[in-house]
């Protein structure tokens, strides 16, 4: 194993562009251009379905939530709105790990699409990092009580998850743009 390793990291070393043939996948699929565009149907389907839940939870249904006092006679607590927004992402985190797996299998299905392929893989991080780590934590911190969730830690954690979904909500939106365009009809003139 490391004999073979050890040629190709000089070989990355002495010529960089080299390693620009290690990002290609060591599988290759060719689908009939029927199924190729069926399937960037698909993806482009449950990058939108991914797109529409980031901007939904962050900019539709936390601002309503952690509000209540502008809507409600008796508004909920700081601590009662997070366990409920908790419950909505727990929800949306099934949605957006499938989407995960799928920017995954699209990553390995395409060719020469080397940022889009590094787009998948980086949505699909973020969104495993928000549905295994971020979520899990908070979680935690809402079952320990609401003296948990003033923590200087707790705060950090939960900025955190927010910088990782705009971040995500960046990937996503150049994703779906970019899987757009290669989906689109070749013309010639």
């Amino acid at each position: 194993m490391l004999r073979t390793c050890i040629p190709q990291l000089w070989k990355i070393l002495i010529f960089p562009s080299s390693a620009i043939g290690l990002l290609q996948p060591p599988i290759t699929f060719s689908f009939s251009p029927l199924l190729a565009r069926l399937w960037g149907v698909l993806v482009l389907l449950f990058i939108g379905i991914g797109v529409g839940v980031v901007i939904f939870t962050g900019a539709c249904v936390a601002p309503v939530i952690f509000k209540t006092s502008s809507i409600l006679p008796t508004p909920l607590t700081r601590y009662d709105a997070g366990i409920l927004m908790s419950h909505i992402f727990i929800r949306s985190n099934w949605v957006l790990n499938a989407l995960a797996c799928i920017l995954v299998l699209d990553s390995l299905i395409l060719k020469k699409a080397i940022l889009l392929r590094l787009s998948h893989l980086a949505s699909s991080v973020l969104i495993f990092l928000f549905s295994f780590y971020y979520t899990p934590f908070i979680l935690r911190a809402q079952s320990l009580g609401s003296v948990y969730t003033t923590s200087e830690k707790f705060i950090q954690m939960h900025a955190q998850s927010e910088i990782i979904f705009k971040i995500l909500l960046t990937l996503l939106c150049f994703s779906f743009v970019s899987r757009a365009l290669r989906n689109m009809p070749k013309t010639s003139h």
